[in-house]
């Protein structure tokens, strides 16, 4: 069983949809009524927000061919949400592998790298990126 209370489930409502693939943090207790376990939540993201959360950065291998990273960014900028805390911008950043035949290197872009990893987003980066070099790092 999940349980929610009823303000995370208000500022959610959005994500918790049927038929949607939704992330879950809780707590995991013993339910002493049924015998089995519960769940209870406290946080809930989309998978796009989830990879905001969890990933370090979007690592692009790039082997002789110029990267159009400004129209990329500007197709799937992060986004900004504003809570009691202030605003968030919620966003991934780009690493960039260079490789030549007689070096290699990683380059961490800055924050006007941050881009949305939605599905679509990421999609795009595939296709500019030298074929299967596109990842998500999660460390």
């Amino acid at each position: 069983e999940v349980s929610m209370d009823d303000a995370l489930y208000q500022s959610c409502r959005d994500t918790v949809k049927d038929d949607e693939l939704a992330i879950l943090q809780g707590l995991v207790q013993n339910d002493r009524f049924s015998g089995g376990l519960r769940v209870k939540v406290q946080q809930v993201w989309s998978l796009a927000a989830a990879r905001c959360r969890f990933a370090k950065y979007l690592r692009i291998t790039a082997t002789g061919t110029a990267l159009p990273l400004g129209p990329l960014v500007a197709e799937f900028p992060p986004q900004r949400q504003t809570t009691e805390h202030g605003e968030s911008v919620r966003g991934v950043r780009v690493r960039v592998r260079v490789e030549r035949p007689t070096a290699r290197c990683e380059l961490d872009l800055d924050e006007r790298s941050l881009f949305f990893p939605s599905d679509a987003a990421l999609r795009r980066w595939s296709e500019w990126a030298h074929p299967q070099k596109a990842e998500l790092v999660y460390e």
